[in-house]
């Protein structure tokens, strides 16, 4: 795929994971039942209430792709030697240009 063919058939998706996202933070009681029955479906038991709904306390979807937390990840691991003697150029690391179009169009605040 070339040029905006390319763009069109990329977007549909990432337009997709935003709409979902936003739908699991709106409706996250709905949110739980179905995490919860498909961890039934694959485990053959469900989680207790209590424990589903710690778990969900504890987080918030995002397409968000939280560019500093993998820049000081990688800068940790830098520190600690597992990216060798230079450090690596990681400028480049995220294009947001697609996400930022999706966002645009549903009127949300760009990400940076």
């Amino acid at each position: 795929m070339a040029g905006s063919s390319w763009m069109s058939a990329t977007s549909g998706p990432i337009a997709t994971h935003v709409e979902l996202t936003e739908w699991i933070n709106a409706k996250s009681t709905e949110a739980k039942q179905i995490v919860n029955q498909q961890i039934q479906k694959d485990t053959g038991k469900a989680l207790p209430p209590k424990v589903l709904d710690e778990s969900f306390s504890r987080l918030q979807a995002t397409y968000d792709p939280i560019r500093n937390s993998l820049l000081t990840s990688a800068q940790q691991a830098y520190d600690a030697g597992f990216l060798g003697r230079e450090r690596p150029d990681l400028s480049g690391l995220y294009d947001l240009a697609l996400l930022n179009e999706v966002l645009l169009e549903k009127k949300a605040k760009p990400i940076q």
